[in-house]
């Protein structure tokens, strides 16, 4: 009898417990309900951002990766995201007008730009709409991930973007490696009339010819495939084991040093093998693909992430800003990749690399343009209209052009070589306010202006350009500087 009664007050009690979790669960199912009506009667769209973690996504769904959401949005569309609203205002161009909780900011897409904390927020633009027939015709094949008026990235400014726990940067640093950041093919890029550069490049001209910094796993991963191509080079997929769906590309590897095969499970900083190149200069071409089914090898970079903040991140260990700054140089300009690990300087200023040409929204390119080189040899040229007749074509407001350079204060003795292997250029040239002279050069007849000593007082080394006229070519071809002392205030010599 007693077991009677314990056995039907047991019942009793899961029948109860069954009908709260039954009742809970329809108030539960009505207030979602509820919500979606308030939400779709609103003046703003809203985006789901409960993408399934793990699972591979459709392209344009919502990504978590490592600590990061990357969401697209239209214009006037809203997200919540850790109880603060992201609304999308405007594009135009490579930017984004973007108010988080009423504290608005404009965002320029992160070619090697770092995230911006607003309102407590990470953020940084990923593309716009207008980006894909900015500097070269879209549509564009590595940006199939935009899929609405704007993509950003949304993360905690108290976490890492990647866990370095789980995370390491693609290249072996025992081996004494650095990275230049400097390479003229970051994500974005633009490379000529009819391309914009998909993934970034890592220049490891070393490596080309000695077994050394080899590349690593970024993290536990798959082997998805390795794909021969370019007669003595290979690529490398790698499925991440973080976020299934999302892969890594590995290209310009030499075949023959490959240490993986398809389906081989890898670990965090397991090497993949050695660079090989283009022929030409050696370097890693490493890409992030966020969504859609498993990229075959014509289509690798399609659905691709902006990955510099990452790699930034895990080079630095953070996401300050390393200011750069020289004191001397032997500086060419537009030279063959091959001769320079493809450093060209002739991108707009970076403080992070501490130099470049002061160029406006006004040119999309964020770059002068290089001359087609003669064997190894080029320069910066410089015109009132840039990239003309290209989707690209700029006119520049000014009658000169500036190239800076981040430099303690003091004096510098300073040498330009002017002139150009193609063009008859014209220029008249100061440094820090010394004229160094007016030069008119035929094509292929170049020029040293002549050592002069000027004085820094504002941490910028600065050379200006002035143009002959609306047609006629001015260049660069070389620069000469080094730190004297911090006598006196300088002047000519």
């Amino acid at each position: 009898m007693i077991d009677s009664v314990l056995t039907y007050s047991r019942r009793l009690r899961v029948g109860f417990s069954s009908f709260l979790r039954f009742r809970i669960n329809s108030l539960w199912r009505i207030l979602i309900f509820l919500c979606s009506i308030t939400l779709s009667s609103s003046a703003f769209f809203s985006v789901n951002l409960q993408a399934q973690e793990g699972n591979r996504l459709s392209v344009g769904e919502t990504r978590h990766f490592g600590n990061q959401t990357f969401v697209n949005l239209d214009v006037d569309e809203v997200v919540d995201y850790q109880m603060k609203t992201v609304r999308l205002i405007s594009i135009q161009g490579d930017s984004a007008t973007i108010d988080i909780s009423g504290e608005t900011v404009e965002l320029k897409v992160s070619r090697r730009i770092l995230p911006m904390i607003v309102n407590g927020i990470r953020i940084y633009l990923c593309d716009t709409k207008s980006m894909v027939n900015y500097t070269v015709p879209g549509p564009y094949g590595s940006r199939n991930g935009l899929t609405k008026d704007a993509m950003i990235c949304l993360s905690d400014p108290q976490l890492p973007l990647l866990d370095p726990n789980r995370f390491i940067y693609p290249i072996d640093r025992s081996d004494g490696f650095e990275w230049s950041m400097a390479e003229n093919s970051h994500t974005y890029a633009f490379l000529h009339s009819g391309r914009q550069h998909e993934g970034t490049d890592i220049s490891l001209a070393d490596g080309r010819v000695n077994p050394v910094d080899a590349l690593l796993s970024i993290e536990d991963a798959t082997v998805v495939w390795v794909h021969p191509h370019s007669g003595e080079q290979a690529c490398v997929c790698l499925e991440s084991a973080s976020a299934p769906g999302l892969y890594y590309i590995y290209q310009h590897l030499e075949f023959d040093t490959v240490s993986v095969t398809a389906g081989d499970q890898l670990k965090r900083g397991q090497k993949l093998g050695y660079i090989w190149g283009d022929n030409s200069w050696g370097h890693l071409h490493f890409g992030i693909i966020g969504w859609g089914e498993v990229p075959d090898y014509e289509h690798r970079y399609a659905n691709s992430i902006p990955a510099f903040s990452m790699l930034y991140e895990l080079w630095n260990g953070d996401l300050e800003i390393r200011k750069k700054s020289w004191s001397w140089g032997q500086w060419s300009f537009g030279r063959d990749k091959a001769v320079v690990e493809n450093v060209q300087r002739l991108n707009g200023f970076d403080e992070k690399l501490g130099y470049g040409w002061l160029l406006g929204d006004w040119c999309s390119a964020k770059k002068v343009e290089p001359t087609e080189a003669k064997g190894s040899f080029a320069s910066a040229l410089l015109r009132k209209t840039l990239f003309k007749g290209t989707v690209s074509e700029a006119i520049n407001p000014e009658s000169y052009y500036d190239f800076e350079i981040v430099v303690p204060d003091g004096n510098y003795a300073v040498n330009l070589l002017l002139g150009d292997v193609n063009e008859p250029t014209s220029q008249q040239v100061e440094v820090e306010g010394v004229k160094m002279g007016t030069f008119e050069l035929r094509a292929n007849h170049l020029s040293w202006t002549g050592r002069r000593k000027v004085a820094v007082r504002d941490g910028r080394l600065t050379v200006r350009i002035h143009l002959k006229d609306g047609n006629t070519y001015a260049s660069l071809s070389e620069i000469l500087f080094n730190f004297l002392d911090r006598r006196g205030h300088g002047g000519s010599n």
